[in-house]
């Protein structure tokens, strides 16, 4: 909760940013063109009140210093968006909306749109195989990246013995899953997107991956879509719009994945889009602001205090067996 650990006259600044900053109040229009079986009847606010960015950004943070890789489809670097970020592209990723729209969540910034931690740097690289996937892994623990996104999934494979020898028995996926290992040894957090199908069973082999690698759930985080309803600064109740937690909820968030974000249409253009691949950058992002704020804290120190100070006590939520098992 970002509104105790400002003053007044932030408190104030963090209100005026909602209410008459452009790059802020053009969330406002997300509602959109989005199909009415993923939202609910009328979407109000905006995802940066949700996670409480504003906040952060009216005391000055912006995630400076802190650096959000991110392994996706492709991107437009050029974008207005990235101007004045450092940008590290690992390999020849193409352009694509998908990987531009998660970037600008996690750190965007232009007069039209800004992203949770706009001062971030960012390391970008494409998902198309291991061997890419290895390497933009590699730079994120070179760089001492705070968190590792992850806005897609394996299709089909589950967190089973089967499915993870699927991928990891290959000698490009054995390494792979050697320098996700040694990025998790040296503090790094991993955030993955968890299934946007409302009726999952299960979060998918990777989101839920520390099931069957128990070493790596110090630096692991499943992320779902969720609607909160704000009354204030306190989350009242919240939509769930993706898959719930399931079998990675000891280490599970649930954000608000419905913004409008850069598109790779051109260097001035933007999408409406709601989903699972943008509420993880939002965390991803959130990390970097927690990084700025905390420079003596570890990334998965970081991370525990995400997990502890999250809000989960709204209409609706329910937890089930031992504490952390908790279902959103």
């Amino acid at each position: 909760d970002w509104s105790s650990d400002v003053c007044s006259s932030d408190l104030d600044e963090a209100l005026r940013l909602l209410a008459v900053d452009t790059r802020y109040t053009a969330q406002l229009a997300r509602v959109g063109n989005l199909d009415r079986r993923r939202r609910a009847d009328a979407i109000s606010g905006s995802p940066i009140e949700g996670v409480g960015a504003h906040y952060a950004h009216a005391a000055g943070l912006s995630g400076a210093g802190q650096t959000i890789a991110i392994s996706d489809t492709g991107f437009l670097t050029t974008h207005e968006v990235f101007a004045g970020t450092s940008v590290t592209v690992s390999g020849a990723p193409p352009i694509d909306d998908h990987g531009t729209f998660v970037a600008s969540v996690a750190a965007g910034n232009s007069a039209n749109m800004v992203g949770v931690a706009p001062g971030a740097a960012l390391i970008l690289g494409n998902y198309s195989g291991t061997a890419s996937l290895t390497s933009v892994v590699v730079l994120a623990r070179q760089s001492g990246a705070v968190a590792l996104n992850n806005s897609w999934n394996f299709a089909g494979l589950e967190a089973n013995r089967a499915d993870y020898r699927i991928l990891f028995a290959p000698a490009d996926g054995a390494a792979y899953l050697a320098a996700l290992k040694s990025y998790n040894a040296s503090g790094g957090v991993v955030v993955w997107a968890a299934p946007n199908d409302f009726s999952a069973s299960g979060v998918g082999l990777m989101a839920a991956l520390p099931v069957l690698e128990p070493d790596l759930a110090a630096g692991w985080l499943a992320v779902v879509n969720g609607l909160p309803t704000l009354s204030g600064d306190d989350v009242v109740a919240a939509r769930r719009l993706s898959a719930g937690c399931l079998e990675a909820a000891a280490w599970c968030l649930a954000a608000d994945g419905t913004w409008i974000g850069a598109g790779a249409g051109g260097v001035a253009a933007y999408d409406i889009g709601t989903g699972t691949s943008y509420a993880a950058p939002a965390v991803s992002g959130t990390l970097a602001l927690l990084g700025e704020a905390f420079p003596d804290l570890t990334p998965q120190q970081l991370r525990v205090r995400l997990l502890a100070s999250s809000d989960n006590n709204f209409a609706g939520f329910t937890k089930s067996g031992k504490i952390g098992r908790a279902h959103v």
